[in-house]
């Protein structure tokens, strides 16, 4: 009877410590998901629209050297582009 009494703290003091750290820890884990959730995001649109239409001009300007050089198909493309580029710069 004795070894069972023993035995029982023994897991009642694991099971403290064991509860004890998943308080504490779950409640740091908390704080910082409450933390990454609440901070606003420091990225700006302007600069990821930015890179974007400079991406979409190189393209513009490969097809406008195909559309001089005489290639018909490339001029509807053209139109295309530089309708694209004045729907993203309108979104400022």
């Amino acid at each position: 009877m004795k070894f069972v009494t023993v035995m029982d703290m023994w897991l009642l003091l694991m099971n403290g410590i064991l509860l004890g750290a998943i308080l504490y820890y779950g409640r740091k884990l908390l704080s910082y998901v409450a933390k990454a959730s609440a901070k606003q995001d420091d990225t700006s649109a302007a600069d990821e629209r930015k890179k974007i239409v400079k991406v979409i001009e190189g393209e513009l300007s490969l097809f406008k050297q195909a559309h001089t050089m005489g290639d018909d198909s490339a001029k509807a493309v053209v139109d295309e582009i530089e309708l694209i580029l004045t729907l993203i710069r309108e979104k400022k």
